[in-house]
């Protein structure tokens, strides 16, 4: 299984269907053989863009990923969060997505 970490645009990009994501890019990420993950820096990205206002959201970050991460198509077995609830507010996390 090969494990790739996930970019902060690529992430967004997935999780809001938006067109500069490659069809390559997609295809990957549908693969069973692939492990994917979200680092510290991710949510860190996230939560500043938000507070800066240079990012909309329809929630807060913390809610944003949580939610977007169990709306994600792929099997169970090869994501969750891992760590304390609080993970997500101190950036402390490495997510298998």
């Amino acid at each position: 299984m090969t494990k790739i970490l996930l970019d902060t645009h690529v992430f967004l990009w997935l999780v809001t269907d938006d067109r500069q994501l490659s069809n390559v890019a997609r295809t990957c990420f549908l693969d069973a053989n692939q492990e994917f993950y979200l680092s510290a820096v991710t949510s860190f990205e996230i939560a500043v863009k938000y507070s800066l206002r240079k990012l909309k959201l329809a929630e807060p970050p913390k809610e944003f990923i949580c939610n977007e991460l169990a709306a994600l198509p792929t099997p169970p077995p090869l994501w969750s969060i891992r760590g304390s609830k609080r993970s997500l507010d101190k950036a402390k996390l490495w997510i298998p997505v």
